[in-house]
């Protein structure tokens, strides 16, 4: 059971799924924190993708 309960979640999940969960996730603080600063959302976004390139590589 546990076998192939890894072997669905490997297929489900996306290899950016839990970048896109931190970045989610710092979105929410950054617009609670700062009453919606795009700036800082665009700034964390763009850190994101970088970081994301990089990691593929």
């Amino acid at each position: 059971m546990k076998r192939t309960s890894i072997r669905s979640l490997k297929i489900c999940t996306h290899p950016f799924e839990p970048y896109i969960k931190i970045w989610l996730g710092i979105c929410i603080l950054v617009q609670i924190e700062s009453n919606c600063n795009r700036r800082m959302i665009i700034q964390s976004y763009t850190y994101m993708l970088n970081y994301m390139h990089v990691e593929r590589k």
